[in-house]
């Protein structure tokens, strides 16, 4: 990439590889938006002003991929959330985002069902046809990030528009892409539009858009549950290598490299599939491992992170160098999500909101954060839940302005201060408030502290024998609630029943039970450990 005298930012998708500006590899990245807000700036700049032509062009004047134009949408929501607190820089590209939108919305959603059927340019240098996710997942997305930069520009009835269409859409792809006896989404195609398409395969990019609406705090666009079933379907049959050598598309394996390929066929293929199904590209992984963290599923994740970084551990290719068709391919910049969604960051500058919500180590935890003006470290220290705990926030470099801190917290009370000095805070369903809006100015550190919650056990205990002779109230531990309750300063107490007189167990009952909780407290510790070895980044 390379920043001309102009002011204007340019990149080959990699190294010498495949100028310039290409919209839907650029489209699978977060970074510059999170760490360089004004470079991502220009290029929405350059999307939606300078080479704008009925939509998003692909490269830099040129062509046309309705993957690539509902990313620019996204990328540009992400950029306001990042870095236009007053919303000046918005007005300046929002004219053509409308515009792109509405034609979207008249021509590639021609019945109004929220679906797209006609051919479908994207980043694998074909066009697919039929409903599919991969590109319906884009469409929900940028819906919902559009009506909510329609809300923000004073636009009551484009948001309307977008937000029920984005529902309708949503409903629609999932009544006609999910396949419950595949456990994940496939293309609505027949044998005479199959062309290019993945059809009844197993996709790496069948949700490929979670990647950015949840940086952008939009969550998923199709049934959670249906998501996280799909993402694991894709471990399980799209993982190659190892000790079956696998020849991928570009030549980057080496003997015992593991990855994650592009498409398999585990319940048939139509006619030739999808064009480079063979590949295993780093940037179109990481989309995956970051729905997995927010699926909460930490285990997959590191499985798939642990993959990449194994084949990049420096005995065969540079750790700083994650290829696809060219070496130093920008599409690997889709990984800095993977460090939002390990972290739960949410950052909302129109809103003066930051939030955390940590995948691992929740109960002492402490991450670098960048928002609008500034830099620095969170943390959070408590007992599960954070029912009472500490909070900080230090400005590392730069100032950081809130009105709201967003922790996992059943916090009743709180109390703040800004290097010792008081400041007025309260919380409410684990949002901080301060009023009024704070300012941290480079050095100082802010410091909440939280009280007055109901601790959480993070896990739940099934009954000793579910079903049989315990019967309903069998012996175990009880939930209140959804969790089990535990009022602030109180020991934990287990109630323990019998089915034929409570609170009458005889002493081997006593002592079983008392060899599973200690069974489970100790896996829970096992598992701690375990999560506390999550992934490492390198980003270059």
């Amino acid at each position: 990439m390379w920043w001309t005298k102009a002011g204007v930012v340019l990149g080959n998708e990699g190294n010498q590889c495949c100028p310039l500006n290409c919209s839907h590899v650029y489209g699978y990245t977060t970074m510059l938006e999170r760490l360089w807000p004004e470079l991502a700036k220009d290029m929405r700049v350059t999307d939606f002003v300078r080479c704008y032509n009925k939509g998003v062009t692909m490269r830099y004047g040129n062509g046309f991929a309705i993957d690539g134009a509902l990313a620019g949408v996204l990328k540009t929501y992400l950029v306001v959330q990042q870095a236009d607190s007053g919303v000046t820089w918005l007005p300046t590209v929002w004219p053509n985002v409308k515009a792109q939108m509405e034609s979207v919305l008249a021509n590639f959603d021609a019945q109004g069902d929220g679906m797209f059927r006609c051919p479908q340019a994207n980043t694998y240098d074909t066009s697919m046809s039929g409903p599919n996710t991969f590109i319906g997942s884009y469409y929900v997305a940028a819906l919902k990030a559009t009506a909510a930069m329609a809300a923000l520009m004073g636009d009551a009835a484009f948001q309307k528009t977008c937000a029920d269409r984005a529902v309708l859409s949503s409903k629609n792809y999932e009544k006609t892409c999910w396949n419950d006896k595949f456990g994940y989404y496939v293309a609505d195609v027949d044998i005479n539009n199959c062309a290019h398409s993945y059809g009844p395969g197993c996709f790496i990019d069948q949700l490929c858009a979670v990647g950015l609406s949840s940086a952008c705090g939009l969550g998923c666009n199709f049934d959670p549950a249906h998501e996280a079933q799909a993402r694991k379907a894709i471990l399980e049959y799209n993982t190659v290598g190892g000790a079956t050598p696998f020849h991928d598309m570009q030549g980057h394996f080496y003997p015992g490299d593991v990855g994650i390929r592009a498409c398999t066929y585990p319940n048939g293929k139509l006619a030739k599939g999808m064009q480079y199904d063979t590949i295993v590209s780093i940037g179109f992984t990481y989309p995956v491992v970051a729905g997995m963290l927010l699926d909460r599923n930490v285990k997959d994740a590191t499985t798939i992170a642990g993959y990449i970084r194994a084949r990049h551990d420096g005995r065969h290719r540079s750790p700083w160098d994650e290829p696809e068709c060219g070496l130093l391919y920008s599409r690997a910049m889709a990984g800095w999500n993977l460090f939002d969604q390990c972290a739960g960051f949410a950052y909302d500058s129109t809103k003066g909101h930051l939030g955390f919500d940590p995948r691992t180590n929740a109960t002492d935890f402490k991450c670098f954060v960048t928002i609008q003006d500034g830099w620095g470290t969170f943390s959070q220290a408590g007992p599960a839940g954070l029912p009472t705990g500490t909070v900080t926030l230090t400005a590392t470099c730069g100032s950081m302005a809130l009105a709201t801190l967003g922790v996992v917290s059943s916090a009743k009370a709180a109390t703040a201060d800004i290097d010792g000095h008081s400041i007025t805070a309260a919380v409410a369903g684990g949002v901080i408030t301060f009023a009024p809006k704070l300012k941290l100015r480079q050095g100082s550190i802010l410091t909440v502290k939280l009280s007055g919650g109901v601790a959480v056990l993070p896990y739940t205990v099934e009954p000793c024998c579910p079903g049989g002779t315990c019967g309903p109230s069998s012996s175990g531990l009880r939930k209140r609630g959804g969790a089990a309750a535990l009022p602030e300063k109180s020991q934990l107490s287990f109630e323990l029943e019998s089915a034929a007189a409570p609170g009458a167990l005889d002493a081997t009952t006593k002592f079983l039970l008392f060899l599973r909780y200690l069974m489970i407290a100790f896996l829970l510790f096992a598992s701690g450990l375990i999560a506390g070895h999550f992934i490492t980044l390198r980003l270059d």
